[in-house]
């Protein structure tokens, strides 16, 4: 009989393996880690994240130094997560525990040691998309003879250089080098070899190092000198069943003698094999822990799930098939209620429309958040584009997680004006998509009498587009394009092209702004990194593969989450739909081996084909689970099976495990006005509907479809309640308070009143922190008779409160405080008066339109017998001086203080600024802005006004250019995305 992954595994030693099961309730009960290492097992929903989490923090109680702790997440999100939940378990001083995930770990190493390695400097990353570039540029110069014979004629293409870099990132995953891929013996392999020894020496020669190399580098490291790596007391790992071989070896590594290790695993979701991912890490545990650092093993088992009802883990269970080794076995579950259903549509489009419908429903008589709903598929394709128009129709916002940003149409502009102006073989076609796009907009008509020729575009856009004249320029000069370095060259076309200015200012622009500001960033982060690229390369680069930006772009405008199944990994969702299910694509079981066999590489994949596609099922059959117990109330699957029996079109398999499958209800009832008017306008002209119904339906749209009746009101929808008093009783106004109502009411009213909303930020924090610094430095000067504070004496302040600003103990939180100090040195480089500090953080009051207010001045100087209030501002941007003369801040502290005893006893107010050290400087110093003392009673009007109106409670939305940042936007009836919820 063939062998099979279950046939290799040993499990000797979990049979002896000592075994604590427990449930949410007894988690206090377990002691802390001794000497044996720990396994956490635990199904979707059991907590493994929190109880590694609760490890760390008794860690920390128990007298642990926080800076010896390592904490490995499988992904970028993952150790956003498991950072975030350290700070809200333990406080600042998680700040200073290094959470990572392995890659970053690993590259640390290597920089921090790369003199040891034999580096001359160094190294830096090299992305997927430069590592497959470096692949096909070697890949020109090999002897086709090397070579197996079907080999020889791809050498050159796309495809070959694309699976050839696979295969290096797999083998060194595998931790195997050249010798190692040699001793395989396989015929189809002859040439690789070679050119592994051909790549690693020109990416060392380059000082360049990629995913796999860098783990590689690590681990070479940790022979050469152990102690290096071994600097933790306690080193813990999250998603262990998803690591590599590699990754399952460098954190070995990093565990001292005494030192603490604990991971959680859950085989029931490991499904990243295509990427390398071994399940048999999970199995080979103890094995490993054993070889490696002479030591036992013990599993805590974690059996009941806080998240997945019952009802849903059942049916998830029913669809994995059999009993994997090193599960938590039976899962439990504190939760009941929730649903699982199957549905089958005739059409694409019906099953879309269905879904989209459902949405709907669900959210509006539900009262479930779009944000708390996702749709998974299997893989992208025609469905996710119908499904997206559906949403559209609808109104429903949606955020699609594998939006490319090589896809934006600004993005896609500037490439096509490269093509344009450097003259490529399609330069004709790219001009004129430039010319049509959203950041010219020509009419289609006069863009059909431009010609072929490119040397007669400058005098047709100058003749014909006036506005956009600059473009000419960038069209007779490509230098830009050609040789300046892409950054450089961004910054041309953003200072040069007309059309791109309302991307900056337009509040319906805020998609282009952020796919702008990710492109510009990953080119920066391309320049930091020694590449010297211009936007001519950069742009022939990302044509063949998806661009590195594509990570620091968020698009997420919230609402419904559009994934694929294996980015539902880690999510939590009430409701999930399982779309598009149909056997052939789940499972997808098509034939995926690549060129070269990479699956070959990995031990503890099966090599005979038949075992080789049940592992495939298999792993597949996870998927599907993993997807389900993302829902913590309903999960819904759905496909598209034509009536034509001939079409050969089924169900996917995994549906009849889970519920019986019906044919869903096309027939929703509308839940919006809009649906309602559409749903009337269909009765009205269906010759099959009663003449009642068609003759109500007529005078119901002739009477004004607004006025008669509220669909929500037809369906048992909860009434709206009897409106209540927004403010609280003796509100206490602040200078914020007046700012916020004057940017606008109605945002003003639910930030602060309403949904109380964290607006917490690295810039919050550094100003914060700044703040604070210079509290600390003045106040002790003060205190010392000195006239201000001294440099030193700010940044001694800095560091002193920067324990406690919020930034993490990284390379990150290393670049704040570089920023940090660079505001604090222009500050005292700058220092734009020679007055002597009388007050730091002085309480003002005042008594202002039957309200009264409070605030805090940072700083009250003397000069002469007059003071001045000062204002710390570590915006980059200051206000123009004319908002500044009439600042409704300044004016409050200048109005307060002209009647504090304690502040005029040093002299009348003559004055009251903002200081703006992080801006560009003048000639006489930092930037500052004053107020106009002339108008002050001007602004105490204004504040009057703005206390009345907040009395009478007057909030009205006001659009302004804030708007596309706004946090309420949603529900805000000046914009249509909020406008239905008051129609």
């Amino acid at each position: 009989m063939a062998e099979t992954l279950f046939d290799l595994l040993d499990e000797s030693d979990h049979r002896t393996t000592p075994e604590i099961r427990i449930g949410p309730d007894d988690w206090d009960t377990v002691p802390a880690p001794g000497e044996s290492a720990r396994m956490v097992v635990g199904g979707p929903g059991t907590g493994k994240t929190t109880f590694l989490c609760e490890t760390v923090a008794r860690a920390v109680d128990h007298g642990t130094e926080p800076g010896r702790i390592l904490v490995l997440g499988f992904s970028r999100r993952g150790v956003e997560d498991l950072r975030r939940r350290l700070v809200e378990r333990i406080g600042p001083d998680a700040h200073r525990i290094r959470v990572t995930t392995s890659h970053s770990l690993a590259m640390s190493l290597v920089e921090r040691h790369a003199d040891t390695l034999g580096w001359d400097r160094p190294p830096s990353l090299l992305t997927g998309v430069e590592q497959e570039a470096l692949v096909a540029s070697l890949l020109t110069d090999e002897d086709p003879a090397s070579w197996p014979v079907p080999f020889r004629p791809l050498l050159t293409s796309e495809t070959f250089a694309s699976e050839l870099t696979d295969f290096l990132l797999r083998s060194h995953e595998q931790m195997l080098n050249a010798d190692d891929i040699e001793a395989f013996d396989r015929a189809e392999w002859r040439g690789i070899p070679s050119f592994v020894r051909r790549y690693e020496e020109a990416a060392r020669a380059d000082g360049r190092v990629d995913y796999g190399l860098v783990i590689s580098e690590a681990l070479r490291l940790s022979h050469l000198v152990p102690d290096r790596l071994r600097e933790f007391d306690l080193v813990v790992a999250d998603e262990y069943q998803d690591t590599v071989p590699a990754q399952a070896a460098l954190l070995m590594a990093c565990v001292d003698v005494e030192a603490g290790l604990v991971v959680a695993a859950d085989p029931y979701q490991s499904i990243f094999s295509f990427r390398g991912a071994d399940i048999a890490n999970v199995y080979s545990f103890p094995a490993d822990v054993r070889n490696a650092l002479e030591r036992d093993t013990e599993r805590i088992v974690l059996h009941t799930s806080l998240r997945v009802p019952d009802e849903i883990l059942s049916a998830a269970v029913a669809v994995t098939a059999r009993e994997l080794p090193g599960g938590a076995g039976k899962v439990r579950s504190r939760r009941r209620g929730g649903t699982v259903t199957c549905h089958e549509f005739a059409t694409i489009g019906d099953e879309a429309e269905w879904i989209a419908s459902e949405v709907e429903r669900v959210h509006l008589l539900d009262g479930i958040a779009l944000e708390h709903m996702a749709v998974f598929v299997r893989s992208d394709g025609p469905f996710v584009a119908d499904l997206a128009r559906a949403f559209d129709r609808h109104g429903i916002r949606h955020t699609h997680a594998d939006q490319r940003l090589v896809d934006e149409p600004v993005v896609r502009f500037v490439a096509d004006l490269v093509r344009a102006a450097v003259r490529t073989d399609d330069a004709a076609p790219a001009v004129r998509r430039v010319l049509l796009g959203p950041f010219v907009r020509a009419p289609q008509g006069l863009v059909s009498t431009l010609g072929d020729d490119p040397r007669t575009w400058s005098s047709w856009i100058c003749g014909n587009l006036g506005e956009h004249a600059p473009l000419a320029e960038l069209l007779d000069d490509p230098t830009w394009a050609t040789e300046a370095d892409a950054p450089t060259g961004l910054w041309r076309v953003w200072s040069t092209v007309p059309g791109l200015a309302a991307v900056a200012v337009d509040p319906g622009a805020e998609r282009h702004r952020r796919a702008w500001a990710a492109y510009a960033q990953a080119l920066d982060r391309s320049l930091a990194r020694g590449q010297r690229r211009t936007l001519l390369e950069q742009v022939e680069l990302a044509g063949s593969v998806d661009f590195e930006a594509d990570t620091l772009f968020d698009v997420a405008d919230g609402g419904v989450t559009l994934a694929t199944l294996h980015q539902a990994k880690g999510t939590e969702f009430e409701v999930v739909f399982i779309a598009d299910a149909v056997e052939g694509k789940l499972p997808d079981l098509r034939h995926r081996d690549s060129i070269l066999g990479v699956r070959h590489l990995h031990p503890h994949l099966p090599t005979a084909t038949a075992d080789y596609v049940t592992f495939r099922l298999d792993e597949e059959r996870r998927l599907a689970y993993t997807a389900m117990t993302r829902a913590s109330s309903r999960v819904v699957w759905t496909a598209t099976v034509p009536s034509d029996l001939g079409s050969g079109s089924a169900p996917s398999r995994f549906m009849r495990l889970v519920a019986p499958t019906t044919r869903a209800d096309a027939g929703a009832e509308p839940l919006t006005p809009r649906a309602l008017i559409a749903h009337v306008r269909r009765t009205i002209a269906d010759p099959t509907a009663s003449a009642v119904a068609r003759l109500g339906g007529i005078s119901f749209l002739a009477a004004g479809a607004g006025g008669h009746l509220d669909p929500l009101d037809a369906y048992g929808t909860r009434r709206r309640g009897p409106d209540r008093g927004t403010i609280p009783p003796r509100l206490r106004l602040t200078p914020s308070h007046a700012h916020e109502y004057d940017r606008c009411p109605r945002r003003y009213a639910i930030d602060r009143f309403l949904l109380s909303l964290d607006d917490d930020s690295p810039y919050l924090r550094i100003g914060n922190a700044i703040h604070a610094a210079l509290e600390r430095a003045e106040t002790d000067a003060l205190a010392a008779g000195r006239e201000r504070s001294s440099l030193p004496d700010a940044i001694g302040a800095l560091d002193a409160v920067w324990i406690d600003a919020g930034f993490p103990d990284d390379h990150v939180g290393a670049a704040w405080h570089r920023r940090a100090r660079r505001i604090l040195e222009s500050l005292y480089d700058g220092w734009p008066t020679s007055a002597r500090t009388v007050a730091v953080e002085a309480p003002l009051e005042a008594r202002i339109g039957g309200f009264d207010w409070s605030g805090r001045a940072d700083r009250v100087e003397q000069a002469g017998s007059t003071v001045t209030i000062v204002d710390y501002k570590t915006s980059a941007t200051p206000v123009t001086r004319d908002e500044a003369a009439v600042s409704l801040q300044l004016g409050f502290y200048a109005h307060a203080a002209s009647t504090d005893p304690a502040i005029t006893a040093f002299g009348s107010v003559g004055g009251a600024s903002f200081w703006y050290p992080a801006a560009t400087p003048n000639r006489s110093g930092i930037a500052t802005r004053q107020l106009d003392m002339h108008r002050i009673d001007e602004v105490v009007d204004r504040l009057e006004g703005i206390a009345a109106a907040i009395r009478d409670e007057a909030f009205e939305p006001t659009p302004n250019k804030d708007c596309d940042r706004c946090t309420v936007r949603s529900v805000c009836p000046a914009f249509p995305i909020g406008r239905e919820a008051f129609a």
